[in-house]
């Protein structure tokens, strides 16, 4: 998660032996210098249960969650987000109330099959990405975007795992994190500081691992994103997402299984 990390540079290690054994290939990647990242963190979502039950058990953590809760018409599904100054943390659920249009129906299905991911099979986790003045115009794999009332005019998302996955979700956002205009509202204080200063003292993401419980239930996107160091996507024994803030400084770690597959440091 941040560079330091011990598994940080157990995964440099593999992929630079990983590379060293494959020997040549075309249009192979090289990874840049960590001060001109092709992909920057934005977000990450998790789907739940209707109505985001795990909410609570967040905020008994010291998170507040942002008051107004985001529809995303068109898709059938609501969200209730944790907000910090460089990014955010999502409940994504199915929402009767919420109207779909065109194919909204079958996103929103596959919301379900996420939300109930320890019978499905299916990841339960979303990492959306800001583009960078490094961000290649065109991916080494297949890309496909999305549009949907709720994003704007002329607003879509850039996906970057196959449509009708089950791998972990990833993708470009649509309108990435405006960190100057947060680090602003957070200066300025009164109500629309309130959802940044969280009682437990977080403020910043710093790190974001996802583990899938088999090769296959990762994208083929994920070599680059792991290379690009935005995030971390690996194999291990369950779909788990660890989330790192602040760089762990306050030397505290809560782990929210079996309930709900998340690790939060900070």
């Amino acid at each position: 998660m941040s560079q330091a990390s011990p598994f940080r540079a157990l995964t440099l290690a593999f992929l630079c032996l990983a590379a060293a054994c494959a020997g040549p290939r075309e249009e192979r990647y090289v990874r840049p210098a960590p001060t001109d990242p092709v992909l920057v963190l934005d977000h990450a979502w998790m789907a739940v249960r209707e109505g985001g039950p795990e909410r609570p058990m967040l905020e008994a953590a010291g998170f507040r969650f942002v008051p107004t809760i985001n529809a995303h018409e068109g898709q059938g599904t609501a969200s209730a987000r944790i907000a910090f100054e460089n990014g955010s943390f999502e409940l994504i659920w199915p929402d009767n109330d919420v109207p779909e249009l065109d194919g909204g129906a079958m996103a929103k299905a596959r919301f379900a099959r996420r939300a109930d991911w320890r019978r499905s099979g299916d990841s339960p986790f979303g990492i959306g990405f800001r583009r960078t003045s490094a961000t290649p115009p065109t991916f080494p794999f297949e890309t496909w975007r999305v549009a949907a009332p709720w994003m704007g005019p002329g607003s879509s998302i850039e996906m970057l795992s196959p449509l009708d996955a089950r791998t972990v979700t990833l993708f470009i956002a649509s309108q990435g994190v405006d960190e100057a205009a947060n680090r602003a509202a957070i200066a300025a204080g009164g109500a629309a500081a309130e959802p940044f200063l969280h009682p437990n003292g977080a403020r910043r993401i710093t790190g974001l691992r996802v583990s899938a419980p088999t090769r296959l239930a990762l994208p083929p996107s994920a070599s680059f994103v792991n290379l690009s160091w935005a995030a971390e996507l690996r194999v291990g024994d369950e779909w788990l997402m660890e989330l790192e803030l602040d760089h762990g400084s306050q030397n505290q770690q809560v782990d929210f299984r079996p309930n709900v597959p998340l690790i939060v440091r900070f």
